[in-house]
């Protein structure tokens, strides 16, 4: 248990420097991930006979083609602005990225002192990353900045799925009755369920143990 515990906070702690690095580099800035831009691969000239290579008139090419094109560069302009335009940092957004990096080792350590069974892990995490969110709240974000703070967002129905609450709630007898009986009058449904049931016990015993740090 303790080799295993060690190897988590191991990785834990390579995330939360590698962050902090990024963070301090960025002069605060949100850390959101990236996308790879795509490469513009130039068509090479035409060499074919004499009849290829003659010169067709403007006006022959067909308009919606030009028009596709046109739009098409534009967007990809209008991509490469946004993203090269990160939001200024301040002392908010500083903070809350700061909150959002430290989170996972804090749960974890929580995790390790009071166990599974105890409350304080998920009240302290669930805090923790809300108030982080909180942070980042009305500020002029641009599109990857965006999608990383909904994907944040989103992330917090995780916690529906963590002990205790989950055992406590989620999965409480009048939820499983109601489920129970849907089984039974709904053809097929036991069969999504168990499915699902498998990846959710993986998520379980598998995710929640590097502290749903991405």
């Amino acid at each position: 248990r303790n080799s295993r515990w060690i190897v988590i906070v191991a990785i834990e702690l390579t995330k939360v420097y590698l962050r902090l690095v990024l963070l301090y580099r960025g002069g605060g800035a949100i850390l959101a991930h990236r996308q790879i831009p795509s490469r513009t691969v130039e068509t090479p000239p035409n060499k074919g006979t004499d009849e290829d290579n003659i010169n067709i008139p403007r006006g022959t090419r067909p308009i919606l083609l030009d028009i596709l094109r046109t739009l098409s560069r534009l967007k990809e302009e209008m991509r490469a602005n946004d993203i090269s335009r990160s939001t200024t940092p301040d002392l908010n957004i500083i903070i809350g990225e700061i909150l959002w990096v430290i989170r996972p080792l804090v749960y974890l350590y929580l995790l390790y002192k009071n166990g599974l069974s105890s409350w304080w892990p998920w009240i302290v995490s669930f805090f923790i990353e809300f108030t982080s969110l909180r942070c980042l709240q009305n500020k002029k974000l641009n599109r990857l900045e965006s999608k990383e703070i909904q994907h944040r967002t989103l992330m917090l129905a995780l916690y529906l799925l963590r002990s205790p609450f989950y055992e406590t709630v989620t999965n409480s007898s009048p939820i499983t009755n109601t489920l129970e009986i849907s089984k039974r009058n709904i053809p097929h449904l036991a069969s999504i369920l168990g499915i699902l049931s498998v990846i959710l016990h993986v998520y379980r015993t598998r995710y929640f143990y590097l502290a749903g740090s991405k």
